[in-house]
């Protein structure tokens, strides 16, 4: 019987721990293997902290005090192992509390398995395993065997590194120096058992994740997943390096541990007024982040942080106009950060937000919103900073939005007719021509690939409307006689859903296109005839945009930030699971897309834990999305394209969000696009 209690990893730090300065460590003596630990921090090109003293017992998400425990190693022998004797300064270290009898929380029964954890793991982690079951000796002795087996199978050097940094703990995980009270606090009986928990390279105690497969329902627990938590870890070490490399950073607090939650499941926005240095000093910085953190209710995570990955976002509101009575201020249409949260975890997340500088140049009061469903105390800095990058954004244009991902997303097409072809196409992958047979007064027969179409039109001062009255006919004559015809309801069958009326009615363009409304066109409808160039437009927010770069624009450049959402109503499973992509043409020239080739594979969202996705969430967690992944932030994707403009004259931006290099065909209910995309300007 496998124990299926999910365990959650915190993602990160609290944003108020302090990054150590790199020093030598506490003890730079050998390890047992009798390599130097320092010399193995230098080669493996990793910050060296010192040992933090100050720890005390309390919980997680804390400095972790001294502790000692009585280990054996791979040939039985016991010893004593001291958390600040064996501090390297560059290593973290994965405690496993592990039940023989049901082999969790991670399957230790097979060879290639375990050797495929070791070869993909981290160097620079220790991993321990203490015993949950009844009889202790005889379950790490087993343990003990099984591993040394798949050791011999490794390259010699390999085996022999965790030779000195697996370990297995004699003392009971109950009782055990400083452990033994982390596993009785967070102990709820039925419900709750903590079955691992790490430390970080910082020496602060962390919750780690549930170490089962969603690809598969969970029906395995493959030790691979226990290389995630100390590659989320190396990331955030990495973190803490640069933003304590950043001496001249300004941090403005926008919410401390600010509770916010909708019971209701419709999404609340708290709010906050923040104050910006002055117009002057906001010219100075060319960077900005945003360092969010999403705290659960409490401890375990496993039961105290809500259940779902959703999107929750940064708003910035619009400045109050004090000669109206209308609080301007209340209103936040503009987004400036988004993210998705995890399953069961809480999360840490600083990203580059840049271009959203363009809108804070005056400095002063400004209101932000932070939107969500579920439950979190939300904390967030704005890290405003001067990188030397030698421009700064200044200005920022909206061009297009996303919406529902269908056959009718992009801005329409284009219909070029003539007394012998109607050709409708927007896209050169999507194009098709029908060769026209028979013209009479308002309709036309035509044929393409074996089928025959109907027609019929109306031309007026206004503009054109068509009805494509009947479709992939097999005869140009069966066509031809699909006529404007209504059937009423048979009153001896008492039923009201018998009418019907087919064929095109000219005389209702709402309705009278087999029920439905006429296609509107626009073009030149001067000369009162049909053939010529027209265009069918479904969005006008999606048609080419017309710009022309400000004076003073020394770069110009494109951002978007794009996820898809929804799945299941196709076989590509988009807008969550399908690689869409969306270009960007400038000046009928070049064309900048951004691809989401990770959409879809088994564990794309996985390998991006060493870019900062917060690993082991109790969901399907693993699988790459389009564009974004549980428990990570969106990414603003930018662009120069100050090379495919010409500053000071017009010119033109077009947009098509396209599936597999082609306009996506296929009616998706569910299937979204959330897109916003600006032409950045620079000084």
């Amino acid at each position: 019987m496998r124990l299926m209690f999910p365990l959650l990893l915190l993602a990160c730090n609290d944003k108020s721990t302090s990054s150590p300065a790199e020093t030598t460590p506490a003890d730079s003596g050998p390890t047992d293997s009798g390599e130097p630990i320092v010399d193995f921090c230098a080669d493996e090109g990793l910050t060296v902290r010192e040992f933090d003293a100050s720890g005390t017992a309390g919980g997680f998400d804390t400095v972790v005090p001294d502790f000692t425990w009585n280990i054996t190693d791979s040939e039985g022998l016991e010893s004593s192992w001291t958390f600040s004797e064996q501090w390297s300064g560059c290593d973290s270290y994965m405690i496993i509390n592990y039940y023989g009898d049901s082999n969790y929380p991670v399957e230790l029964d097979n060879d290639r398995e375990i050797t495929d954890w070791l070869e993909s793991s981290p160097r620079n982690v220790h991993y321990f395993f203490f015993s949950y079951d009844q009889e202790p000796e005889g379950v790490l002795s087993d343990l003990t065997e099984q591993l040394n087996s798949a050791l011999d199978d490794l390259d010699d050097d390999l085996a022999e590194h965790w030779r000195d940094r697996i370990h297995y703990v004699v003392d009971s995980p109950w009782e055990a120096d400083w452990v033994g009270g982390l596993n009785s606090q967070y102990y709820i009986s039925g419900k709750y058992v903590q079955w691992a928990l790490s430390i970080d390279r910082l020496g602060v105690a962390r919750e780690t994740g549930y170490f089962c497969d969603p690809s598969d329902g969970w029906a395995t627990c493959p030790p691979e997943f226990l290389i995630y938590e100390p590659q989320i870890y190396n990331f955030e070490s990495d973190r803490e390096e640069e933003l304590a490399a950043q001496t001249d950073v300004t941090i403005v607090d926008v919410w401390t541990d600010e509770p916010a939650s909708d019971t209701g499941w419709a999404g609340v926005k708290i709010y906050a007024d923040i104050e910006l240095p002055d117009a002057a000093t906001m010219a100075t910085f060319d960077t900005m982040d945003f360092d969010l953190t999403l705290k659960c209710a409490g401890y375990p995570s496993g039961t105290e942080c809500p259940a779902w990955d959703y999107l929750v976002y940064a708003y910035l509101c619009e400045i109050d106009d004090p000669e109206t009575e209308e609080d301007e201020s209340t209103s936040c249409p503009t987004e400036i950060g988004r993210w998705i949260t995890t399953y069961w975890r809480p999360g840490r997340w600083v990203h580059d937000v840049s271009p959203f500088l363009a809108l804070l140049q005056d400095g002063g009061t400004r209101r932000l919103a932070f939107y969500t469903t579920q439950y979190y105390d939300v904390s967030l800095d704005v890290r405003l900073s001067n990188e030397g990058k030698g421009y700064r954004p200044v200005g920022l244009e909206p061009i297009f939005d996303g919406g529902s991902f269908n056959r009718q997303y992009n801005w329409g097409v284009d219909h070029a007719i003539s007394e012998t072809e109607w050709t409708i196409g927007s896209h050169a992958t999507d194009e098709v021509t029908y060769t026209i047979s028979t013209i009479e007064d308002g309709w036309l027969t035509a044929e393409s690939g074996g089928d025959w179409q109907r027609m019929d039109w109306t031309v007026s001062e206004e503009g054109a409307w068509y009805c494509h009255t009947a479709q992939d006919m097999a005869s140009e004559e069966e066509a031809a006689a699909v006529t404007f015809a209504c059937t009423e309801d048979d009153p001896k069958t008492k039923k009201d859903d018998e009418s019907a009326c087919v064929g095109a009615d000219p005389s209702d363009l709402e309705t009278g296109c087999n029920e439905g409304a006429w296609t509107a066109l626009t073009g030149d409808a001067s000369a009162g005839v049909l053939w010529g160039a027209w265009q069918e437009v479904w969005h006008d927010d999606k048609l080419p945009i017309n710009f022309t770069p400000p004076e003073g624009t020394t770069q110009v450049g494109l951002m978007a930030i794009i996820s898809g959402h929804g799945f299941g109503d196709t076989n590509a499973n988009c807008a969550e699971f399908c690689d869409h992509q969306h270009a960007f043409t400038l000046n009928d020239g070049a064309s900048h897309t951004k691809t989401h080739p990770e959409a879809g594979s088994p564990m794309g969202c996985a390998e991006q834990v060493v870019d900062g996705t917060v690993p082991n969430q109790s969901g399907t967690w693993v699988y790459g999305r389009g564009g974004w992944c549980p428990g990570m932030e969106v990414v603003p994707w930018v662009v120069d394209i100050t090379d495919d403009v010409v500053v000071g004259e017009e010119n033109t931006v077009s947009y098509f969000g396209l599936m597999d290099g082609e306009v996506w065909q296929p009616d998706s209910t569910g299937a979204n696009i959330r897109m916003q995309s600006y032409l950045v300007y620079y000084e």
